[in-house]
């Protein structure tokens, strides 16, 4: 008899512990490939605008040499990011004392590790990459950083962008790409392609050519911030320096969060996961270059 109930129990625990297992083994987090594809609209060419020796800034419409992005070619921005599962929601909630959302939709805010850290199995952002001559690699101690708000819907296990609105925009901002860019020669009076990243800083102290992407309202346009045209040789009169922007026009393939567009969702219905810290310094550096560039 005892070796029947000892085998009874070790069947029952057979049958019991595959969910035990799967449960305990459950995935808190999965990757998420987030991809912008779309074609060049705006250029250099007709973006171009430089100070005259008055020091106000004017459209440049003189020649100027070829450059890697044109209108219509495609370009495309992609990251992967850690998002979360069911389990992770389950275990956040019970672990905090947090009651479920009222609609089930939870905002994730994914940043790259540099600023948010990464603590956490969700909102990193990593493999950052954006098609052609933009490279997303470290520039002089300035780290590719971006963030993007995602919302996660709990009932239906899905994923989507959140744009937030007019006035409280959200989406997706990334800096510190280093790229192709221009150099004034004040000796020529022409611009020259920045080739190599000692050429493109002016002086010891002007950054390299930086781009920064963002998106714009529901994200169907991403652009470039202001991108500082130096001299050779560092020279500091205002002649023949600039900036010049980019624009790309396309879509993302994540639906946009369209529960309630509008206006700013309530904070019972959707609760921030992941480390929101890499905004701040990120729009703080941007500050910084738009300063730069007025």
């Amino acid at each position: 008899m005892a070796i029947l109930r000892f085998a009874i129990i070790l069947l029952a625990g057979l049958l019991v512990a595959p969910s035990l297992v799967s449960a305990q083994t459950a995935p808190l987090s999965r990757t998420v490939p987030i991809t912008f594809t779309g074609v060049v609209t705006d250029s250099v060419n007709d973006t171009i605008m430089v100070r005259d020796a008055t020091g106000a800034l004017m459209p440049y419409t003189g020649p100027l040499p070829d450059f890697p992005y044109h209108v219509g070619d495609e370009v495309t921005i992609s990251f992967n990011a850690d998002l979360p599962t069911r389990a992770f929601v389950d275990e956040y909630l019970a672990s905090h004392g947090v009651p479920p959302s009222t609609d089930g939709t939870y905002r994730i805010g994914v940043a790259s590790c540099y600023y948010s850290g990464c603590l956490t199995p969700v909102g990193a952002a990593s493999n950052i990459d954006v098609s052609g001559p933009i490279n997303p690699e470290l520039n002089f101690g300035q780290p590719t950083n971006m963030r993007m708000d995602i919302i996660y819907d709990y009932n239906t296990d899905s994923y989507s962008i959140d744009w937030g609105t007019s006035t409280l925009p959200s989406g997706f901002v990334a800096g510190s790409f280093g790229g192709p860019g221009l150099l004034y020669d004040p000796v020529t009076g022409l611009y020259v392609p920045c080739v190599n990243a000692s050429d493109c800083r002016g002086s010891a102290a002007v950054d390299p050519v930086l781009f920064s992407l963002y998106a714009n309202g529901d994200g169907s346009v991403v652009q470039t911030s202001g991108i500082a045209i130096n001299a050779i040789g560092g020279a500091t009169e205002p002649t023949g320096l600039g900036f010049f922007n980019l624009g790309f026009t396309g879509s993302w393939n994540l639906p946009g969060y369209a529960a309630n567009p509008t206006q700013v969702p309530e904070p019972d219905m959707l609760l921030l996961f992941g480390l929101a810290a890499g905004v701040m310094p990120l729009r703080r550096w941007l500050a910084r270059r738009q300063r730069a560039m007025a």
